[in-house]
Parts: structure tokens; C-alpha cells; sequence
């Protein structure tokens, strides 16, 4: 290689190490610019924050570095509102007592705040010969009650009532100007055993029953309004009551009734006869109570009407037809049917079935036998089972029942 050609290379390297360096360089100076301004901006920012705050600072009255009375060498002064010094100079041109001072005070306690009489008007009043006595007067007068004294002790003297004193005067104004029992009279009238009672008659009185039942006038004891439980209870263990339906747990209209119930007040029974002809029973078994059932008479379960069953799968009227009603808390169903088991061949409606459902046994047409009756809480009605001469000669069934519905 030559000599000119190695120099060239080097001359090469040298342009390009020296590009390298310039360009690294200049970076670096370009990145000191920046840091430089930024540290700048960021100088300004914390000066001017640092002059808001000193400004803050010295504008502050309120005494932000805690400095107290003793620091500033005021210790003894109190922190009291001082007097201006047009307010002392007020006081002490006042000449209306501005202390308060009291008569006690200045030794005249004793002394009335009252208007003096002048000299003149003394002088006039002494003279006054008319508001004062003289020694004549004086004599006749002495002498006048000398002999008032001699009046006033014959007065005295006189039983026969000079004034008229009466007997309402003296305390005695209930007392009748009537003649008094004998001694006689008044012995005789202690004996007596048919106006006094003995002491054996007087504790079988006071042993005898004292709880009314009812008012003194034959009306009841006590009305209901509010709570018929808590008032019934509030009650004598035997009352004739009334209630207003409104009541809490009342009957459903307005009546009268009988309570009873045993003397810790856990069992008892309550009848009310309602102003629209019905009855009602109500009681309390070891503390709580039952709902109210109605007691039927006998008009009205004979005049309850029968009500025609609705028939389904194909079931039919036999002799005579199914019908059902409630009577007495019981459903009853009278009728004869013709119908296949084991399934539903009629229903009633829900408020008349039993609610926890009920089976009963019927009679079979046709031959001799019985089938069960299944009523459902539902409302219906299905028939399963048989047992019978000749099941093949059945004809119907007859549904003549009465079921408790509770």
C-alpha cells in the first residue's frame, strides 16, 4: 500500500471521528440549553410563589407568630374595654350618686325619703287650736268615760241576749230548734234488734258477692270502644258488656254480650247477641284467644238453599241431582250420580270444600256396596275403590254426605 493512499484513509477516519464528536456535541449542548431553561422557568415559578407567600406573611394582623403581652413587656395589663377619655371625664362630672351610694351607707338608715315640713308650716300647725285639745275638754271628756264605764259594765252584766245573737253567729246553724229524746226514750231505742243488725249479720253481709255484673240501672257494666281483648280482660271475671263493632276484634255489628272467665283471667268466654239477630262465641284458651263463630239456630239451616253441583268427565244426574251448601261450619252434598272412579266427575266452589280435604264413604246403586268419596280442599270431587256383590251391576252412587270443613 502506499504512502498517499494510507494518509488518505487516515484523513478519512480522522472527518469522520471528528463528525461524530461534533454531532455528539452538539447534542449535548443543545440538551444544556434545555436543562438550563427549564431549571430557569422553574426558579421564576418558585420565586414569584415565595413573594406571594412573604407578601401573605407581612400583610397577616392577626398575630401569626403567637407573640404575647409578656414578650412585649405588657404583662400586668388586664384584657379588659378600656374607658375613653371622654367617658372618665363624664364620670367624674357626675353628680347624680354614679356609685350607688345608700342611705345606710352615709349613717341615715332610719330617715324617710319623704317631703320636710318648712318652719312656717310647723308654726301653723302648733297654733291650730281646733285639731288640738284644750285641758277643759280634756276634764269633760275624763268624766264621759267614767260614766261610759259605769254602761258598758251593766252591758256586760246582761244575760238576756241585748245583741241577738243567733245560732248560725255561733257556729250552730245546722242545729233545729227541736225537742230533744229522753234518756228513756234514747235506751229504749238502743235495744231495739229489729232496726240494729248483729255483728253476725253484718259479716254475712260483708261476705256476700259485691261485684256487680251490670250498671245500677240494669244496662252494662261497661261499653267497648277501643280493644275488645284488653277490655274484656281490664273487666270483672263476670260482666254484661256492650260493644261498638269498631272495636278492634269486635263481632261484626254493634250488640251485647256476657264475659266469664276464670279469676287468673287465662280461660273464658265471651256470647254476644248482635242488634241484627245473631249470635257469636268467642274464647280464651290459656291465654289466647279464638276467631269468632257464629252459633246457628235451627230456622236458619232449615231455610239455607241447596246449591246444583258443576259436573265434569262426562258425569251425569242419576235419580235425582247432586246439590251442596254450608251449613254450621259443614258442607253438606245430597244427590245421586252416575260417573266413572278415579276420576274428578264434579267441583265445588273452594270457600265451601274442607281445607285439609276429607274422605267419606258411599253407597253404590245397582247392588249392594260402598265406594270412597274423595272431597278435595279444591273443591273436587272424585270417587275411588269399591267393594261390592257385582261390581260389573253398579248404577251410580249416592252422595249423601256431611263433611266439617275445618
Amino acid at each position: 500500500m502506499s504512502s498517499s493512499r494510507y494518509v488518505g484513509q487516515l484523513k478519512q477516519q480522522n472527518n469522520i471521528q471528528i463528525n461524530s464528536l461534533r454531532e455528539s456535541n452538539d447534542r449535548a449542548e443543545k440538551h444544556m440549553l434545555e436543562h438550563e431553561q427549564t431549571l430557569t422557568e422553574k426558579t421564576n415559578l418558585f420565586m414569584e410563589y415565595q413573594q406571594n407567600e412573604l407578601k401573605k406573611h407581612t400583610d397577616d394582623k392577626s398575630n401569626p407568630h403567637l407573640v404575647t403581652k409578656e414578650q412585649v413587656g405588657l404583662g400586668n395589663v388586664l384584657n379588659n374595654v378600656q374607658a375613653t377619655k371622654e367617658e372618665f371625664d363624664e364620670h367624674l362630672n357626675d353628680t347624680l350618686n354614679p356609685h350607688s351610694v345608700t342611705k345606710s351607707q352615709v349613717g341615715l338608715a332610719n330617715v324617710l325619703n319623704e317631703k320636710q315640713a318648712t318652719k312656717t308650716e310647723f308654726d301653723q300647725h302648733a297654733q291650730d287650736t281646733i285639731i288640738h285639745i284644750t285641758a277643759a275638754e280634756r276634764t269633760t271628756w275624763n268624766a264621759a268615760e267614767s260614766n261610759s264605764k259605769k254602761y258598758t259594765d251593766a252591758h256586760s252584766q246582761n244575760t238576756n241576749n241585748p245583741h241577738k245573737v243567733t245560732a248560725i253567729q255561733v257556729g250552730l246553724g245546722n242545729l233545729t230548734n227541736d225537742k230533744q229524746a229522753t234518756k228513756l226514750e234514747f235506751d229504749a231505742h238502743t235495744k231495739d234488734n229489729e232496726r240494729h243488725i248483729t255483728n253476725t249479720e253484718r259479716n254475712k253481709w260483708n261476705s256476700a258477692q259485691l261485684t256487680k255484673i251490670s250498671g245500677d240501672d240494669g244496662q252494662p257494666l261497661v261499653s267497648i270502644t277501643s280493644d275488645f281483648h284488653s277490655e274484656l280482660l281490664n273487666s270483672p271475671t263476670l260482666t254484661y258488656f256492650g260493644y261498638d263493632k269498631a272495636a278492634l276484634e269486635a263481632p261484626p255489628s254493634n250488640g251485647r254480650g256476657f264475659w266469664t272467665c276464670s279469676a287468673d283471667k287465662l280461660y273464658g268466654q265471651a256470647i254476644v247477641l248482635t242488634n241484627d239477630n245473631k249470635t257469636y262465641r268467642k274464647s280464651l284458651i290459656n291465654g289466647a284467644w279464638s276467631s269468632w263463630e257464629r252459633l246457628i239456630s235451627s230456622s236458619e239451616i232449615d231455610n239455607v238453599p241447596w246449591l246444583s253441583v258443576t259436573y265434569k268427565n262426562g258425569a251425569k244426574t242419576g235419580s235425582r241431582p247432586l246439590q251442596y251448601r254450608k251449613v254450621a261450619g259443614t258442607l253438606q252434598l245430597s244427590g245421586h250420580v252416575v260417573t266413572n272412579r278415579d276420576v274428578v266427575f264434579a267441583s265445588i266452589p273452594t270457600e265451601f270444600s274442607p281445607t285439609q280435604g276429607a274422605v267419606k264413604s258411599v253407597e253404590v246403586s245397582g247392588t249392594f256396596g260402598r265406594s270412597k268419596l274423595f272431597v278435595n280442599s279444591n273443591g273436587d270431587l272424585q270417587l275411588s275403590g269399591v267393594s261390592a256383590d257385582n261390581s260389573a251391576a253398579i248404577t251410580g252412587y249416592y252422595i249423601d254426605v256431611v263433611v266439617p270443613l275445618n
